[in-house]
């Protein structure tokens, strides 16, 4: 399984980084660049690199994370080394590194949460699916709110689609509803009860179970309206009637309406393009 788009959480990390001065940490992030890209060539061909090649890496990205902590090129340079070694299955190598991580980070929860992570990564490259799993589990129950445990009931859900188990991926499916309710409930009104409706609907997406995807879409519109873009959400809701539930007249009602509620926008603009695309499409 391919993992998830690299962290939301790095943006942490800058905002914990110094100012010092600047055209030291110019000459520090150039510096980083550069091993950053030879650690990157070693990744995408870890059989054709000699111990010695990965070794002088390490060894320099080492250096990178001796600097202030809190500064961004710190932190990447240990997960780097992580991938490194994840990338020459060197599995015991990865966790050491990735302890190191946790015991530098402790208060931190969303770099804690993506060492977690990668250790389960290294368990799933072993073939150890359930001891990954434990692992995905510990990041929801200990850091739910950081953007790695927000996308971890999805991806369990998505392993077991991809090894076409489908009994414990609709079990897992509803067990994310169950995780995104909880937290939606918990922070009414937020930016996570946000993503958590967001991520909600997804998971009825996944499972086809269209009424409710609009239901809870409907929920957030009347929760969040004024504070997030529900034009783009109404969208979604004609687009999911008109080409999901075969209920085109319904679709063209509500893309009508966002078109006359204001015409220059660009929301209606792609309200158009939309009404164009099911005129089209025989009825």
């Amino acid at each position: 399984m391919r993992p998830l788009s690299f962290p939301v959480f790095l943006a942490v990390c800058i905002l914990m980084a110094g100012c010092g001065n600047g055209h030291d940490q110019y000459s520090l992030e150039r510096g980083f660049f550069a091993v950053q890209k030879k650690a990157q060539a070693i990744i995408n061909n870890p059989e054709a690199t000699p111990p010695a090649e990965l070794k002088n890496v390490v060894d320099a990205l080492t250096g990178f994370t001796k600097t202030d902590p809190g500064k961004k090129v710190a932190v990447d340079a240990r997960f780097m080394i992580a991938r490194l070694y994840l990338a020459k299955k060197e599995y015991t190598k990865v966790r050491e590194t990735l302890a190191g991580v946790r015991s530098a980070y402790a208060k931190v929860g969303p770099v804690c949460a993506e060492a977690m992570f990668m250790d389960g990564l290294a368990w799933e490259d072993q073939g150890e699916w359930d001891r990954a799993l434990t692992k995905y589990q510990e990041i929801m129950n200990r850091y739910p709110t950081t953007p790695r445990a927000i996308e971890l009931p999805i991806y369990i859900a998505m392993h077991y689609k991809e090894k076409l188990k489908p009994d414990k991926m609709i079990e897992a499916f509803h067990a994310a509803e169950v995780y995104y309710a909880v937290l939606a409930e918990k922070y009414p009104r937020s930016q996570m009860g946000y993503k958590c409706r967001v991520m909600t609907a997804q998971v009825q997406a996944e499972l086809k179970e269209w009424p409710d995807v609009i239901k809870t879409l409907e929920t957030t519109i009347a929760e969040f309206k004024g504070n997030v873009p529900v034009v783009s959400i109404r969208l979604d809701i004609a687009n999911i009637y008109g080409t999901k539930m075969n209920d085109k007249a319904t679709a063209r009602t509500l893309l009508q309406k966002i078109i006359d509620e204001d015409p220059k926008a660009p929301s209606a603009n792609v309200a158009r393009a939309m009404l164009d695309n099911l005129s089209k499409e025989k009825p």
